[in-house]
């Protein structure tokens, strides 16, 4: 039987230090999310990613702080992310940092996918998370970003902030706190997450760089990244994929090339669990259309590139087809339920 999906058990630890350190009844912010003994889980290697996403439910419940995750990121240190943290301290410079945190992200989580977009005067680091609770999703999101400028700065010894922020999500009641963090202007109800650095950020070194300790924790990194994997359904391995680059229409050779198997293997294996990949792709698109059209302001037509149409006229028909209504006619019946 496949295990479920986990996450590091460390960073249950750092959320009740933190509950504690706010003045909080954090005995009871755990309680409410159904768990009566948090120093044992917190001891866990691992545990369930539902277990971190109730956790997470609870304290936006009970906590009458609504930044606390964008805080939280900054007080957790690159060591609570295990062997992935260790390889990230011996990198030469931080481009180096953001490609191995590129390879390895699906060790913190398995629905966490980094893509390093290279640009003539930018680098643009692109960040997913889609597992299926959105308070998690946001949450996760508000700590990359707090913890990406205060970890690098520190393995530098140099300030370190992107030029700009962009998140998918709306501006939050907090949103002046980003800046505390970021040091520069956010985009809310962007078309995807992103810190942008400049080509010249990517070079600075990193104080603590160590050629063979990199390699032996690299070793490690991999060995804990297949020990991941192969926990993980091929199925949800290769929805995430499909959501990272939904935009470029992925193929199903494209995804065997990430997946590093053969398209001929990938397929056998698809139709051995009797997947389609055309329908898996069709469903993530009008799941993802779901999410843009319910919890965004993005366009319509920004949507339909988002989904990697490459006509908004297609996205409309097929959404059409499934939904029996037109994408903002969607819209603004759920806005109208929600009122």
């Amino acid at each position: 039987m496949l295990e479920r999906a986990t996450a590091y058990g460390i960073y249950l630890a750092y959320i009740d230090e933190y509950l504690k350190e706010l003045g909080e009844d954090s005995a009871a912010v755990f309680r409410a999310a159904g768990i009566n003994d948090p120093e044992a889980l917190q001891r866990l290697e691992r545990v369930e990613v539902e277990t971190l996403a109730e956790v997470i439910h609870s304290v936006n419940r009970h906590v009458r702080r609504s930044s606390f995750f964008l805080e939280l990121g900054a007080r957790i240190p690159l060591m609570a992310h295990g062997n992935l943290g260790s390889a990230i301290m011996a990198c030469k410079d931080v481009r180096t940092v953001m490609t191995i945190m590129e390879r390895y992200a699906a060790i913190v989580l398995p629905a966490v996918r980094i893509a390093l977009q290279q640009h003539k005067d930018e680098a643009v680091m692109e960040y997913q998370i889609s597992t299926p609770y959105p308070e998690l999703n946001i949450a996760l999101v508000e700590a990359f970003i707090s913890t990406t400028g205060y970890n690098v700065s520190l393995l530098t010894g140099q300030s370190f902030y992107p030029k700009r922020v962009c998140v998918t999500f709306k501006q939050p009641p907090h949103w002046e706190q980003y800046r505390v963090y970021t040091h520069c202007d956010v985009e809310f109800n962007a078309d995807c997450n992103a810190l942008v650095f400049s080509q010249a950020q990517l070079d600075q070194p990193i104080r603590t760089a160590n050629a063979l300790n990199q390699r032996v924790m690299l070793q490690q990194c991999e060995d804990e990244l297949k020990k991941v994997q192969s926990h993980t359904q091929l199925t949800e391995r290769i929805r995430e994929i499909i959501s990272l680059y939904l935009d470029a229409s992925p193929s199903i050779g494209f995804v065997a090339e990430k997946l590093r198997v053969s398209e001929r293997t990938l397929r056998r294996r698809l139709n051995e669990e009797g997947i389609n990949f055309r329908d898996l792709l069709k469903q993530i698109r009008h799941e993802t259309a779901l999410y843009y059209l319910g919890k965004t302001e993005l366009r319509i037509d920004n949507i339909a590139r988002q989904l990697g149409y490459s006509e908004t006229a297609n996205f409309r028909k097929a959404f059409k087809e499934q939904c029996g209504k037109s994408p903002r006619q969607w819209r603004d019946e759920a806005r109208g339920a929600a009122d």
